[in-house]
């Protein structure tokens, strides 16, 4: 399994980059700042996982509802 990380700290071209790996399926594990997935709908996210508690409950609700978007069994853990 390939990882990244995506962050503020990159490039605008770094970020980019790692976006269309991800979305392509070439990195499978993206460990991200919660803004990472804000307005992506990719299907087929399994699991997302937060090392802390995001600032609201409908933020978390946000964040954990890009896991599971193909109607298969997903993970969202705190």
């Amino acid at each position: 399994m390939k990882a990244s990380a995506f962050h503020g700290g990159l490039s605008n071209h770094e970020k980019d980059e790692r976006m269309e790996q991800w979305l392509a399926d070439n990195i499978q594990v993206m460990v991200a700042t919660n803004a990472f997935g804000m307005g992506i709908d990719k299907p087929d996210v399994k699991t997302v996982i937060h090392l802390n508690l995001p600032e609201s409950l409908e933020s978390y609700f946000q964040e954990a509802g890009r896991a599971g978007r193909n109607g298969e069994k997903a993970f969202a853990v705190i």
